[in-house]
């Protein structure tokens, strides 16, 4: 019997620390307002809009970022003279045109090599001002911290390198 209270006991402590750790997790967007939070929003400043809007504005890597995130779109821009280029997804691969350069085209291999359903429906466009990356539809608002890592990757690509 007293197995049975000391292991009632365990996966009561158990779910208490799942679920406050859930909690976490759900409030670090929740307020209206400007803010800057915990590592889900990598140091940006936040603001919620209407909705499931949100935008995310700030500095990283020494460089201007802006994430715009709404109910049938992402948009992450990453300032800072780039290659100009645009590229695709087609078939889970990030296609760009013939006069891509050799490094950039590598970066977006190396990239769609990790799960090709994050790229699923991604546009990319790059030129003298910074690195945007798009995706359209309702799905996969989960995945801007890989664009956003992809366009500093991108933009860190200096034209003459």
């Amino acid at each position: 019997m007293r197995a049975v209270s000391a292991l009632f006991v365990i996966v009561l402590v158990l779910l208490a620390v799942g679920g406050l750790l859930a909690l976490r997790r759900r409030a670090v967007v929740r307020a209206a307002g400007t803010r800057r939070t915990g590592p889900s929003t990598l140091g940006l400043e936040v603001t919620q809009g209407e909705g499931r809007t949100r935008s995310l504005r700030g500095e990283r890597h020494g460089h201007r970022v802006e994430v715009d995130i709404r109910r049938d779109s992402i948009r992450v821009h990453v300032n800072g003279a780039a290659h100009m280029f645009s590229a695709r997804e087609e078939l889970g691969r990030l296609v760009a045109g013939p006069h891509t350069p050799r490094r950039v085209r590598q970066a977006l291999d190396e990239t769609v090599a990790d799960e090709s359903r994050i790229w699923s429906g991604v546009q990319i466009e790059a030129d003298g001002s910074g690195v945007l990356v798009r995706r359209e539809g309702s799905r996969g608002e989960e995945f801007w911290p890989h664009y956003l890592e992809l366009a500093e990757r991108l933009v860190d690509i200096r034209p003459g390198s």
